[in-house]
Protein backbone atom coordinates (compact mmCIF):
# COMPACT_ATOMS: atom_id res chain seq x y z
CA UNK A 1 0.00 0.00 0.00
CA UNK A 2 2.89 2.77 1.15
CA UNK A 3 4.41 1.91 -2.09
CA UNK A 4 1.38 2.53 -4.42
CA UNK A 5 1.00 5.94 -2.58
CA UNK A 6 4.40 6.69 -3.27
CA UNK A 7 3.92 5.94 -7.10
CA UNK A 8 1.03 7.97 -7.41
CA UNK A 9 2.90 11.13 -5.88
CA UNK A 10 5.70 10.77 -8.39
CA UNK A 11 3.32 10.81 -11.29
CA UNK A 12 1.27 13.65 -10.34
CA UNK A 13 3.62 16.50 -11.55
CA UNK A 14 3.88 14.78 -14.60
CA UNK A 15 0.44 14.69 -15.27
CA UNK A 16 0.18 18.71 -14.77
CA UNK A 17 3.32 19.35 -16.60
CA UNK A 18 1.54 16.89 -19.62
CA UNK A 19 -1.60 18.75 -19.16
CA UNK A 20 -0.18 22.48 -19.39
CA UNK A 21 1.74 20.98 -22.12
CA UNK A 22 -1.55 20.66 -24.28
CA UNK A 23 -3.34 23.32 -23.56
CA UNK A 24 -0.72 25.20 -24.51
CA UNK A 25 -0.64 23.66 -28.23
CA UNK A 26 -4.12 23.78 -28.03
CA UNK A 27 -3.79 27.50 -27.43
CA UNK A 28 -0.58 28.04 -30.47
CA UNK A 29 -3.40 25.91 -32.48
CA UNK A 30 -5.95 28.18 -32.11
CA UNK A 31 -3.66 31.47 -32.20
CA UNK A 32 -1.88 29.85 -35.33
CA UNK A 33 -4.93 29.28 -36.80
CA UNK A 34 -6.35 32.93 -35.78
CA UNK A 35 -3.17 34.79 -37.16
CA UNK A 36 -4.06 32.33 -40.91
CA UNK A 37 -7.79 33.87 -40.58
CA UNK A 38 -6.48 37.07 -40.19
CA UNK A 39 -4.07 36.71 -42.86
CA UNK A 40 -6.65 35.49 -45.34
CA UNK A 41 -9.19 38.63 -44.24
CA UNK A 42 -6.78 40.83 -46.23
CA UNK A 43 -5.34 38.41 -48.77
CA UNK A 44 -5.70 39.73 -52.58
CA UNK A 45 -8.01 43.31 -51.42
CA UNK A 46 -11.11 41.71 -51.25
CA UNK A 47 -14.50 43.03 -49.72
CA UNK A 48 -15.44 40.77 -46.96
CA UNK A 49 -17.81 37.69 -47.67
CA UNK A 50 -21.46 38.71 -46.98
CA UNK A 51 -21.08 42.48 -48.32
CA UNK A 52 -24.30 44.36 -49.97
CA UNK A 53 -24.46 47.52 -50.65
CA UNK A 54 -27.91 48.87 -51.42
CA UNK A 55 -28.84 45.33 -51.35
CA UNK A 56 -26.62 44.61 -54.30
CA UNK A 57 -24.22 41.54 -52.77
CA UNK A 58 -20.65 42.06 -53.67
CA UNK A 59 -19.67 39.85 -50.98
CA UNK A 60 -15.83 38.36 -51.95
CA UNK A 61 -14.87 40.63 -55.02
CA UNK A 62 -12.28 43.32 -55.61
CA UNK A 63 -13.12 46.73 -55.85
CA UNK A 64 -12.58 46.69 -59.45
CA UNK A 65 -15.29 43.89 -60.04
CA UNK A 66 -17.60 45.01 -57.27
CA UNK A 67 -17.72 48.88 -58.73
CA UNK A 68 -18.39 47.00 -62.27
CA UNK A 69 -21.18 44.79 -60.48
CA UNK A 70 -22.89 48.02 -59.00
CA UNK A 71 -23.07 50.33 -61.78
CA UNK A 72 -25.12 47.44 -63.42
CA UNK A 73 -27.43 46.46 -60.53
CA UNK A 74 -28.18 49.99 -59.03
CA UNK A 75 -28.74 51.61 -62.09
CA UNK A 76 -31.11 48.58 -63.30
CA UNK A 77 -32.53 49.33 -59.57
CA UNK A 78 -33.07 53.07 -59.81
CA UNK A 79 -34.68 52.35 -63.11
CA UNK A 80 -37.49 50.91 -61.18
CA UNK A 81 -37.89 53.93 -58.64
CA UNK A 82 -39.74 57.53 -58.49
CA UNK A 83 -39.39 60.13 -55.78
CA UNK A 84 -42.47 62.35 -55.68
CA UNK A 85 -43.04 65.32 -54.70
CA UNK A 86 -46.12 67.90 -54.23
CA UNK A 87 -46.25 71.72 -55.24
CA UNK A 88 -48.93 74.08 -55.86
CA UNK A 89 -52.37 71.23 -55.62
CA UNK A 90 -50.45 68.90 -57.82
CA UNK A 91 -47.84 65.57 -57.39
CA UNK A 92 -44.99 65.31 -59.69
CA UNK A 93 -42.89 62.28 -59.77
CA UNK A 94 -38.66 62.24 -60.40
CA UNK A 95 -37.62 58.94 -61.65
CA UNK A 96 -34.76 56.98 -60.80
CA UNK A 97 -32.65 57.74 -63.78
CA UNK A 98 -32.58 61.56 -62.98
CA UNK A 99 -30.41 60.13 -59.94
CA UNK A 100 -26.46 59.69 -60.18
CA UNK A 101 -24.91 56.88 -58.44
CA UNK A 102 -20.76 56.78 -58.12
CA UNK A 103 -19.85 53.17 -57.78
CA UNK A 104 -15.88 54.05 -57.27
CA UNK A 105 -16.69 56.26 -53.84
CA UNK A 106 -19.03 54.20 -52.60
CA UNK A 107 -16.51 51.08 -53.09
CA UNK A 108 -13.89 52.93 -51.91
CA UNK A 109 -15.58 54.01 -48.80
CA UNK A 110 -16.56 50.09 -47.75
CA UNK A 111 -12.83 49.28 -48.10
CA UNK A 112 -12.01 51.82 -46.04
CA UNK A 113 -14.81 50.39 -43.50
CA UNK A 114 -13.79 47.35 -43.49
CA UNK A 115 -9.54 47.52 -43.11
CA UNK A 116 -8.94 46.90 -40.11
CA UNK A 117 -5.66 46.33 -38.39
CA UNK A 118 -4.05 43.04 -38.62
CA UNK A 119 -4.75 41.54 -35.09
CA UNK A 120 -8.76 42.25 -35.06
CA UNK A 121 -9.11 41.14 -39.08
CA UNK A 122 -9.88 37.93 -38.09
CA UNK A 123 -12.79 38.70 -35.42
CA UNK A 124 -14.09 41.26 -38.89
CA UNK A 125 -14.62 38.14 -40.77
CA UNK A 126 -16.09 35.94 -38.52
CA UNK A 127 -18.63 38.80 -37.56
CA UNK A 128 -19.07 39.61 -41.74
CA UNK A 129 -19.33 35.44 -42.06
CA UNK A 130 -21.81 35.29 -38.86
CA UNK A 131 -23.77 38.01 -39.75
CA UNK A 132 -24.03 40.45 -42.69
CA UNK A 133 -21.91 43.48 -43.98
CA UNK A 134 -24.46 46.17 -44.67
CA UNK A 135 -24.02 48.93 -46.62
CA UNK A 136 -26.31 52.30 -48.07
CA UNK A 137 -25.36 53.86 -51.43
CA UNK A 138 -25.97 57.64 -51.83
CA UNK A 139 -27.69 59.42 -55.14
CA UNK A 140 -27.45 62.85 -56.32
CA UNK A 141 -29.78 64.97 -59.02
CA UNK A 142 -28.28 64.39 -62.00
CA UNK A 143 -29.10 68.59 -62.98
CA UNK A 144 -32.41 69.40 -63.21
CA UNK A 145 -35.09 66.82 -63.74
CA UNK A 146 -38.16 68.10 -65.88
CA UNK A 147 -40.27 67.53 -63.09
CA UNK A 148 -39.33 70.26 -61.24
CA UNK A 149 -38.58 72.86 -64.22
CA UNK A 150 -42.29 71.49 -64.78
CA UNK A 151 -43.49 72.50 -61.56
CA UNK A 152 -41.10 75.39 -61.76
CA UNK A 153 -42.78 76.98 -65.06
CA UNK A 154 -46.42 76.67 -62.87
CA UNK A 155 -45.50 78.59 -60.03
CA UNK A 156 -42.62 81.03 -60.62
CA UNK A 157 -43.78 84.54 -61.99
CA UNK A 158 -43.21 84.43 -65.45
CA UNK A 159 -40.54 87.19 -65.24
CA UNK A 160 -37.89 86.65 -62.58
CA UNK A 161 -35.65 84.39 -64.94
CA UNK A 162 -33.07 86.73 -66.79
CA UNK A 163 -33.08 86.04 -70.50
CA UNK A 164 -30.44 86.46 -73.41
CA UNK A 165 -30.32 86.10 -77.04
CA UNK A 166 -27.93 86.70 -79.87
CA UNK A 167 -28.66 90.06 -82.05
CA UNK A 168 -26.25 89.56 -84.56
CA UNK A 169 -22.75 90.50 -83.12
CA UNK A 170 -24.34 91.04 -79.67
CA UNK A 171 -25.30 89.43 -76.64
CA UNK A 172 -28.37 90.81 -75.64
CA UNK A 173 -29.55 90.04 -72.02
CA UNK A 174 -32.82 91.11 -70.24
CA UNK A 175 -32.65 90.94 -66.71
CA UNK A 176 -35.55 89.68 -64.58
CA UNK A 177 -37.52 91.16 -61.63
CA UNK A 178 -37.97 89.67 -58.27
CA UNK A 179 -41.07 87.64 -57.57
CA UNK A 180 -42.16 84.13 -56.46
CA UNK A 181 -39.80 81.14 -57.11
CA UNK A 182 -39.96 77.20 -56.34
CA UNK A 183 -37.21 76.82 -53.83
CA UNK A 184 -34.79 74.55 -55.65
CA UNK A 185 -32.10 73.81 -52.99
CA UNK A 186 -34.67 72.12 -50.00
CA UNK A 187 -36.38 70.43 -52.69
CA UNK A 188 -33.13 69.20 -54.18
CA UNK A 189 -32.08 67.57 -50.96
CA UNK A 190 -35.16 66.39 -49.68
CA UNK A 191 -35.39 64.18 -53.24
CA UNK A 192 -32.35 62.92 -52.92
CA UNK A 193 -32.64 61.94 -49.51
CA UNK A 194 -36.08 60.21 -50.43
CA UNK A 195 -34.32 57.99 -53.62
CA UNK A 196 -31.61 57.26 -51.63
CA UNK A 197 -33.90 55.97 -48.59
CA UNK A 198 -36.06 54.01 -51.56
CA UNK A 199 -32.27 52.51 -52.98
CA UNK A 200 -31.58 51.01 -49.56
CA UNK A 201 -35.33 50.01 -48.42
CA UNK A 202 -35.09 52.09 -45.43
CA UNK A 203 -37.92 53.95 -46.21
CA UNK A 204 -41.66 52.79 -47.23
CA UNK A 205 -44.64 54.20 -48.91
CA UNK A 206 -44.56 58.00 -47.81
CA UNK A 207 -46.36 61.16 -48.42
CA UNK A 208 -44.73 63.11 -51.38
CA UNK A 209 -41.96 65.25 -50.42
CA UNK A 210 -43.22 68.82 -50.53
CA UNK A 211 -42.05 71.54 -52.50
CA UNK A 212 -41.61 75.44 -50.88
CA UNK A 213 -42.64 78.69 -52.75
CA UNK A 214 -39.93 81.39 -51.77
CA UNK A 215 -41.70 84.87 -52.14
CA UNK A 216 -39.76 87.97 -53.32
CA UNK A 217 -36.48 86.52 -54.50
CA UNK A 218 -34.13 88.76 -56.70
CA UNK A 219 -33.48 87.48 -60.07
CA UNK A 220 -30.72 84.49 -59.94
CA UNK A 221 -27.57 85.00 -61.67
CA UNK A 222 -27.28 83.19 -65.04
CA UNK A 223 -25.23 80.50 -65.84
CA UNK A 224 -22.87 82.30 -67.90
CA UNK A 225 -20.40 79.41 -68.28
CA UNK A 226 -22.98 77.32 -70.04
CA UNK A 227 -24.75 80.43 -72.37
CA UNK A 228 -20.76 81.10 -73.18
CA UNK A 229 -21.23 77.00 -74.29
CA UNK A 230 -24.40 77.69 -76.02
CA UNK A 231 -23.02 80.71 -78.02
CA UNK A 232 -19.33 80.04 -78.30
CA UNK A 233 -18.41 78.29 -81.78
CA UNK A 234 -14.57 77.66 -83.15
CA UNK A 235 -13.88 79.35 -86.61
CA UNK A 236 -13.10 77.25 -89.34
CA UNK A 237 -12.41 77.42 -93.38
CA UNK A 238 -15.31 76.03 -95.35
CA UNK A 239 -13.75 72.79 -96.75
CA UNK A 240 -14.69 69.72 -99.17
CA UNK A 241 -15.89 67.07 -96.75
CA UNK A 242 -13.49 63.88 -97.65
CA UNK A 243 -16.82 61.70 -98.04
CA UNK A 244 -19.73 63.57 -98.95
CA UNK A 245 -17.41 65.47 -101.59
CA UNK A 246 -19.49 68.08 -100.59
CA UNK A 247 -18.29 71.78 -99.40
CA UNK A 248 -18.94 72.03 -95.85
CA UNK A 249 -19.86 75.57 -94.59
CA UNK A 250 -17.29 78.07 -92.85
CA UNK A 251 -17.88 79.12 -89.37
CA UNK A 252 -17.10 82.40 -88.04
CA UNK A 253 -15.54 82.06 -84.32
CA UNK A 254 -18.05 83.47 -81.90
CA UNK A 255 -17.55 84.27 -78.29
CA UNK A 256 -17.70 86.33 -74.98
CA UNK A 257 -16.20 87.81 -71.67
CA UNK A 258 -18.30 86.25 -69.11
CA UNK A 259 -16.58 88.30 -66.38
CA UNK A 260 -17.45 91.43 -68.15
CA UNK A 261 -21.09 89.85 -69.10
CA UNK A 262 -21.72 89.26 -65.08
CA UNK A 263 -20.43 93.09 -64.54
CA UNK A 264 -22.38 94.62 -66.70
CA UNK A 265 -25.44 92.45 -65.56
CA UNK A 266 -25.10 93.74 -61.85
CA UNK A 267 -25.34 97.11 -63.33
CA UNK A 268 -28.34 96.72 -64.84
CA UNK A 269 -31.71 97.23 -63.64
CA UNK A 270 -34.65 94.32 -63.19
CA UNK A 271 -36.24 94.13 -66.28
CA UNK A 272 -33.83 96.43 -68.18
CA UNK A 273 -31.63 94.92 -71.11
CA UNK A 274 -28.01 95.05 -71.33
CA UNK A 275 -25.68 94.73 -74.65
CA UNK A 276 -22.53 92.41 -74.72
CA UNK A 277 -20.01 92.68 -77.81
CA UNK A 278 -19.27 89.26 -78.96
CA UNK A 279 -15.91 88.71 -80.44
CA UNK A 280 -16.31 87.43 -83.85
CA UNK A 281 -13.39 85.97 -85.63
CA UNK A 282 -13.59 85.33 -89.29
CA UNK A 283 -12.46 82.33 -91.37
CA UNK A 284 -9.51 82.67 -93.73
CA UNK A 285 -11.09 80.70 -96.33
CA UNK A 286 -15.16 81.30 -96.83
CA UNK A 287 -17.81 79.48 -97.80
CA UNK A 288 -18.50 81.98 -100.88
CA UNK A 289 -14.51 82.16 -101.55
CA UNK A 290 -14.07 77.96 -101.53
CA UNK A 291 -16.90 78.10 -104.47
CA UNK A 292 -15.70 80.46 -105.96
CA UNK A 293 -12.20 78.69 -106.44
CA UNK A 294 -13.59 75.26 -107.12
CA UNK A 295 -13.59 74.07 -110.37
CA UNK A 296 -12.94 77.19 -112.22
CA UNK A 297 -10.34 76.05 -114.87
CA UNK A 298 -9.99 73.69 -116.94
CA UNK A 299 -6.75 71.66 -116.27
CA UNK A 300 -6.67 69.88 -118.45
CA UNK A 301 -8.58 67.91 -121.48
CA UNK A 302 -9.02 65.34 -124.18
CA UNK A 303 -11.32 63.66 -127.08
CA UNK A 304 -11.10 60.42 -129.23
CA UNK A 305 -13.48 58.77 -131.35
CA UNK A 306 -15.12 55.73 -130.36
CA UNK A 307 -15.37 53.20 -133.37
CA UNK A 308 -16.06 49.56 -133.61
CA UNK A 309 -18.84 47.96 -132.48
CA UNK A 310 -21.90 49.12 -131.27
CA UNK A 311 -21.43 47.10 -127.93
CA UNK A 312 -17.90 48.50 -127.88
CA UNK A 313 -18.66 51.87 -128.04
CA UNK A 314 -21.70 51.04 -125.26
CA UNK A 315 -18.73 49.68 -123.33
CA UNK A 316 -16.91 53.60 -123.43
CA UNK A 317 -19.75 55.02 -123.27
CA UNK A 318 -20.55 53.40 -119.75
CA UNK A 319 -16.84 53.97 -119.01
CA UNK A 320 -17.54 57.71 -119.15
CA UNK A 321 -20.64 57.63 -116.85
CA UNK A 322 -18.91 55.94 -114.41
CA UNK A 323 -16.03 58.84 -114.68
CA UNK A 324 -18.42 61.89 -115.00
CA UNK A 325 -18.35 63.96 -111.09
CA UNK A 326 -15.74 62.06 -109.95
CA UNK A 327 -13.84 64.42 -107.59
CA UNK A 328 -10.15 63.67 -106.65
CA UNK A 329 -9.23 65.64 -103.10
CA UNK A 330 -5.33 66.74 -102.94
CA UNK A 331 -3.40 64.37 -102.48
CA UNK A 332 -5.51 61.98 -103.28
CA UNK A 333 -4.73 58.91 -106.00
CA UNK A 334 -7.63 58.10 -108.52
CA UNK A 335 -7.77 54.37 -110.20
CA UNK A 336 -9.81 53.27 -113.32
CA UNK A 337 -10.34 49.92 -111.63
CA UNK A 338 -11.59 51.48 -108.93
CA UNK A 339 -13.97 53.79 -110.31
CA UNK A 340 -14.72 51.93 -113.64
CA UNK A 341 -14.39 48.15 -112.96
CA UNK A 342 -14.71 45.23 -112.59
CA UNK A 343 -15.02 45.31 -116.09
CA UNK A 344 -18.18 42.64 -115.77
CA UNK A 345 -21.47 41.89 -117.35
CA UNK A 346 -23.06 42.70 -113.83
CA UNK A 347 -21.24 46.52 -114.01
CA UNK A 348 -23.38 46.64 -117.00
CA UNK A 349 -20.59 46.11 -119.58
CA UNK A 350 -20.92 44.01 -123.14
CA UNK A 351 -18.57 42.65 -124.99
CA UNK A 352 -16.38 44.04 -127.00
CA UNK A 353 -12.77 43.78 -128.86
CA UNK A 354 -9.69 43.14 -126.36
CA UNK A 355 -6.51 41.81 -127.07
CA UNK A 356 -6.16 38.18 -125.24
CA UNK A 357 -3.17 35.48 -125.54
CA UNK A 358 -1.95 37.73 -128.82
CA UNK A 359 -5.38 37.28 -130.56
CA UNK A 360 -8.28 40.04 -130.69
CA UNK A 361 -11.38 38.30 -128.91
CA UNK A 362 -15.03 39.32 -127.55
CA UNK A 363 -14.96 39.98 -123.98
CA UNK A 364 -16.56 42.06 -121.43
CA UNK A 365 -15.65 44.70 -121.03
CA UNK A 366 -14.45 45.23 -124.23
CA UNK A 367 -13.18 49.17 -125.11
CA UNK A 368 -12.93 50.29 -121.78
CA UNK A 369 -9.25 51.17 -122.42
CA UNK A 370 -9.91 53.96 -124.70
CA UNK A 371 -11.34 55.70 -121.58
CA UNK A 372 -8.58 55.13 -119.81
CA UNK A 373 -6.52 56.24 -122.75
CA UNK A 374 -8.20 59.67 -122.86
CA UNK A 375 -7.75 60.24 -119.26
CA UNK A 376 -4.37 59.50 -118.97
CA UNK A 377 -3.95 62.45 -122.23
CA UNK A 378 -6.17 64.70 -120.30
CA UNK A 379 -4.08 64.34 -116.98
CA UNK A 380 -0.76 65.07 -118.93
CA UNK A 381 -2.40 67.99 -120.03
CA UNK A 382 -3.29 69.12 -116.58
CA UNK A 383 0.02 68.20 -115.80
CA UNK A 384 -1.18 65.50 -112.57
CA UNK A 385 1.61 62.99 -111.67
CA UNK A 386 0.95 59.55 -112.81
CA UNK A 387 1.09 56.84 -110.44
CA UNK A 388 0.42 53.74 -112.70
CA UNK A 389 0.25 53.07 -116.49
CA UNK A 390 1.04 50.29 -118.79
CA UNK A 391 0.88 50.57 -122.83
CA UNK A 392 -0.85 48.70 -124.92
CA UNK A 393 0.67 45.41 -126.36
CA UNK A 394 -0.16 46.44 -129.79
CA UNK A 395 0.26 50.27 -131.36
CA UNK A 396 -3.76 52.01 -130.91
CA UNK A 397 -5.38 53.47 -133.61
CA UNK A 398 -7.37 56.18 -131.70
CA UNK A 399 -4.51 57.82 -130.18
CA UNK A 400 -1.25 58.17 -130.75
CA UNK A 401 1.57 56.13 -129.11
CA UNK A 402 2.93 56.64 -126.27
CA UNK A 403 -0.13 58.44 -125.20
CA UNK A 404 -2.22 55.75 -124.57
CA UNK A 405 -2.69 53.51 -121.08
CA UNK A 406 -4.29 50.08 -121.26
CA UNK A 407 -6.39 48.53 -118.48
CA UNK A 408 -7.02 44.54 -117.79
CA UNK A 409 -9.00 42.01 -115.24
CA UNK A 410 -7.84 43.48 -112.01
CA UNK A 411 -4.03 43.50 -113.23
CA UNK A 412 -3.48 46.30 -115.37
CA UNK A 413 -4.55 49.67 -113.29
CA UNK A 414 -4.13 53.58 -114.52
CA UNK A 415 -3.86 55.72 -111.44
CA UNK A 416 -2.97 59.27 -111.02
CA UNK A 417 -2.73 61.66 -108.44
CA UNK A 418 -4.04 64.70 -107.90
CA UNK A 419 -1.02 67.01 -107.12
CA UNK A 420 -2.76 69.88 -106.84
CA UNK A 421 -3.63 72.35 -103.74
CA UNK A 422 -7.66 72.08 -104.56
CA UNK A 423 -9.64 69.73 -105.74
CA UNK A 424 -10.13 68.17 -109.06
CA UNK A 425 -13.26 66.73 -111.13
CA UNK A 426 -13.23 64.43 -114.09
CA UNK A 427 -16.39 65.17 -116.44
CA UNK A 428 -16.48 62.48 -119.15
CA UNK A 429 -19.27 61.89 -122.05
CA UNK A 430 -19.98 60.55 -125.20
CA UNK A 431 -21.27 62.89 -127.83
CA UNK A 432 -23.48 62.56 -130.92
CA UNK A 433 -20.94 61.98 -133.18
CA UNK A 434 -19.38 59.30 -131.45
CA UNK A 435 -16.25 61.37 -129.94
CA UNK A 436 -15.05 60.63 -126.17
CA UNK A 437 -14.78 64.04 -124.26
CA UNK A 438 -12.99 63.77 -120.72
CA UNK A 439 -12.33 67.56 -119.13
CA UNK A 440 -10.43 68.08 -115.87
CA UNK A 441 -11.55 70.34 -114.05
CA UNK A 442 -9.96 72.27 -110.98
CA UNK A 443 -8.25 75.51 -109.64
CA UNK A 444 -5.05 76.30 -111.30
CA UNK A 445 -2.32 77.51 -109.19
CA UNK A 446 0.50 77.89 -111.22
CA UNK A 447 -0.75 78.64 -114.87
CA UNK A 448 1.42 75.80 -116.28
CA UNK A 449 -0.49 73.35 -118.24
CA UNK A 450 1.25 70.40 -120.48
CA UNK A 451 1.47 69.96 -124.21
CA UNK A 452 2.03 65.89 -124.40
CA UNK A 453 3.54 64.66 -128.07
CA UNK A 454 4.39 61.14 -129.04
CA UNK A 455 8.32 61.38 -131.70
CA UNK A 456 10.93 58.79 -132.56
CA UNK A 457 8.25 56.15 -134.14
CA UNK A 458 9.75 53.46 -135.54
CA UNK A 459 8.31 50.06 -137.27
CA UNK A 460 10.91 47.92 -135.81
CA UNK A 461 9.39 44.97 -137.32
CA UNK A 462 7.07 44.74 -140.31
CA UNK A 463 4.11 42.45 -140.40
CA UNK A 464 3.44 39.71 -142.46
CA UNK A 465 0.94 37.76 -144.25
CA UNK A 466 0.91 34.44 -143.07
CA UNK A 467 -1.51 31.14 -143.96
CA UNK A 468 -3.16 28.91 -141.81
CA UNK A 469 -4.97 25.48 -142.59
CA UNK A 470 -8.29 25.00 -141.53
CA UNK A 471 -10.35 22.35 -143.08
CA UNK A 472 -13.82 24.75 -142.55
CA UNK A 473 -12.60 26.71 -145.05
CA UNK A 474 -14.40 25.68 -148.09
CA UNK A 475 -12.10 24.42 -151.42
CA UNK A 476 -11.16 26.75 -153.34
CA UNK A 477 -11.69 30.00 -150.66
CA UNK A 478 -9.76 31.62 -148.14
CA UNK A 479 -11.05 33.47 -145.24
CA UNK A 480 -9.12 36.41 -142.78
CA UNK A 481 -9.07 35.35 -139.16
CA UNK A 482 -10.30 38.52 -137.83
CA UNK A 483 -8.99 37.93 -134.17
CA UNK A 484 -5.45 38.33 -135.93
CA UNK A 485 -5.30 41.25 -137.74
CA UNK A 486 -1.66 42.65 -138.92
CA UNK A 487 0.72 44.74 -137.00
CA UNK A 488 3.69 46.18 -136.92
CA UNK A 489 6.03 46.45 -134.34
CA UNK A 490 6.52 49.90 -133.02
CA UNK A 491 8.30 52.08 -130.66
CA UNK A 492 7.84 55.45 -129.91
CA UNK A 493 8.56 57.97 -127.19
CA UNK A 494 6.62 60.15 -125.43
CA UNK A 495 7.21 63.80 -123.47
CA UNK A 496 5.27 66.42 -121.79
CA UNK A 497 6.68 70.27 -123.15
CA UNK A 498 5.36 71.99 -119.85
CA UNK A 499 3.90 75.37 -120.77
CA UNK A 500 2.87 78.07 -119.05
CA UNK A 501 0.38 80.52 -119.44
CA UNK A 502 2.28 83.52 -121.34
CA UNK A 503 2.73 80.57 -123.50
CA UNK A 504 6.52 79.80 -122.27
CA UNK A 505 8.14 76.74 -122.04
CA UNK A 506 9.55 75.84 -118.87
CA UNK A 507 10.43 72.65 -119.36
CA UNK A 508 10.38 69.14 -120.85
CA UNK A 509 10.00 66.30 -119.27
CA UNK A 510 10.86 62.51 -121.23
CA UNK A 511 7.70 60.58 -120.07
CA UNK A 512 8.87 56.73 -121.58
CA UNK A 513 9.55 54.75 -124.19
CA UNK A 514 6.99 52.03 -125.35
CA UNK A 515 7.83 49.02 -127.39
CA UNK A 516 4.65 47.63 -129.24
CA UNK A 517 4.63 44.25 -130.30
CA UNK A 518 4.22 42.91 -134.14
CA UNK A 519 1.13 40.36 -134.78
CA UNK A 520 1.24 38.75 -138.34
CA UNK A 521 -2.00 38.74 -140.36
CA UNK A 522 -3.59 35.35 -140.71
CA UNK A 523 -5.49 33.93 -143.59
CA UNK A 524 -6.98 30.57 -143.49
CA UNK A 525 -6.97 28.02 -146.47
CA UNK A 526 -8.03 24.82 -147.25
CA UNK A 527 -5.11 22.37 -146.32
CA UNK A 528 -6.03 20.59 -150.34
CA UNK A 529 -5.55 24.16 -151.38
CA UNK A 530 -2.10 24.25 -150.23
CA UNK A 531 -0.27 23.52 -153.77
CA UNK A 532 -2.71 25.64 -155.76
CA UNK A 533 -1.71 28.63 -153.18
CA UNK A 534 1.70 28.23 -153.26
CA UNK A 535 1.74 27.93 -150.15
CA UNK A 536 4.54 26.14 -147.97
CA UNK A 537 2.72 24.04 -145.02
CA UNK A 538 6.25 24.57 -142.97
CA UNK A 539 6.06 28.27 -142.77
CA UNK A 540 2.60 28.90 -143.66
CA UNK A 541 3.97 31.46 -146.29
CA UNK A 542 3.13 32.32 -149.92
CA UNK A 543 6.56 31.20 -151.14
CA UNK A 544 6.30 28.67 -153.73
CA UNK A 545 4.67 28.38 -157.29
CA UNK A 546 1.48 27.17 -157.67
CA UNK A 547 0.46 23.66 -158.83
CA UNK A 548 -2.93 23.18 -160.45
CA UNK A 549 -4.79 20.64 -159.59
CA UNK A 550 -5.18 17.40 -162.08
CA UNK A 551 -8.65 17.13 -163.85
Amino acid sequence: MSGEKKDAGVRAPWVKRRAAVAVAAVFVTLMFCYFALCAAAGAGGKLLPRTTLAGVDVGGMTQEEAVRTLKGAVTARLEGLQAEFFCEGSTYAVPGTDFTFDAAQSVRQMAQAQSVSFPVRGLRLLGALLGRERYPAAVFLNGTPSAVLAAAARTDDPDLATTWTVDEDELVFTKGRAGRMLDRGPLFAALEERMTGLLNGSVGDVLPVTALLAEGNPPAEPDFEAIRQAVRTEVHDAYVDSVSRQVVPSVVGRDFDPEKARTALARTAEGEACRIPLTLTQPELTTEALNALLYRDVLGEASTHVGGTASRRGNVKLAGQYLNDTILLPGEVFSYLATCGPYETEKGYGMGAAYQGGKTVLTAGGGVCQGASTLYLATLRANLETVERTPHGYEPSYIPAGLDATVAGSEIDFKFKNNTEYPVKIQAWVDSGSDLHVVLHGTDTTGIHGEPYSTNRVVTKYAETVYEPDESVPRGTTRKDSSRTAYNAVSAEAYNKLVDQDGNVVDTVYLHKDNYHARNGVILYNPEDAAALGIDPNTGRQTLAPVEADE
